[in-house]
């Protein structure tokens, strides 16, 4: 279901905006994010094996960035209007 909008950004941003305001309520904070990456591509390399090339490191290097980095933008956003109110 959520592989629907791997191929529509426009439909994944909204998801994952909202998916990093969550995070906040669970205590998650922006430099966790780092962490989690890098536990996510030693899973991956653990995994796949000889199918874990450099390309496909870069590839998911690249999309766990981009989509952490809207998440982390919403959180703060939400951390912010929350302190406004």
């Amino acid at each position: 279901m959520a592989t629907q909008y791997l191929r529509k950004p426009d439909n994944l941003i909204p998801v994952v905006q909202e998916l990093g305001r969550r995070h906040v309520g669970y205590g998650v904070e922006n430099e966790y994010y780092d962490a989690i990456g890098q536990v996510l591509i030693w899973t991956l390399k653990q995994q796949l094996g000889q199918d874990f090339t450099k390309p496909v490191q870069k590839a998911w290097e690249e999309a766990f960035a981009f989509l952490s980095s809207i998440m982390k933008e919403a959180a703060t956003e939400s951390k912010s209007e929350k302190l406004r109110l």
